[in-house]
């Protein structure tokens, strides 16, 4: 199962960010955020095969083949600078005495822009998995979750306060959250 192997890939990494306050049992214990933008500036447009021609920062060009869910191409300009943000985002939840009900639910939503906008749209992709604790080790550091799929996974937490919450019977929540978003930068006045 696809999310399962992200949930151990996200646990893996978040071991390492600080619990959030241990009073709040709505806070998440771990978080983890990335971001990145890249803005790049169309060089040459190629109309009747939907391809721009932009240029990266780093100098380099890049044909880029448009596809016909994209509203309003025809606004597009030599000279436009297009922005992309992607984030990604995971955040951890200990659910208190919750054992026995795992699952994973999955959502996607999108938009774009209304036909006579600027063009640009985004994506969003959200994952949830509930998972129980079925073993705790404070000497090792080291947690065993059942998944939704009955795999039994260890992992480290090297946060010794948020061990210290976690007990059999518990359960721990995971959201993996991805979005980009894409839009032509307003020209300057």
């Amino acid at each position: 199962m696809k999310i399962v192997n992200k949930l151990l890939l996200a646990m893996m990494i978040s071991a390492a960010v600080p619990a959030f306050a241990a009073d709040d049992a709505s806070a998440p214990l771990f978080a983890l955020k990335e971001e990145d933008k890249l803005t790049v500036q169309v060089t040459a447009i190629d109309a009747a095969k939907r391809k721009l021609t932009v240029q990266l920062p780093s100098g380099e060009l890049a044909d880029i083949d448009v596809g016909a869910e994209v509203r309003n191409f025809d606004q597009l300009k030599v000279g436009d600078k297009i922005s992309t943000k992607i984030s990604a985002a995971v955040a951890y939840e200990l659910i208190k005495g919750g054992a026995g009900v795992r699952g994973t639910t999955e959502s996607t939503d999108s938009a774009r822009s209304e036909p006579g906008q600027r063009p640009g749209g985004g994506w969003v992709k959200t994952e949830t998995l509930t998972a129980d604790v079925v073993a705790v080790d404070r000497k090792a550091s080291r947690i065993k979750v059942k998944t939704p799929d009955n795999k039994v996974v260890e992992a480290n937490v090297k946060n010794p306060a948020a061990l210290e919450q976690i007990a059999v019977g518990d359960q721990i929540g995971v959201i993996l959250r991805r979005s980009i978003a894409i839009w032509v930068e307003q020209p300057a006045q």
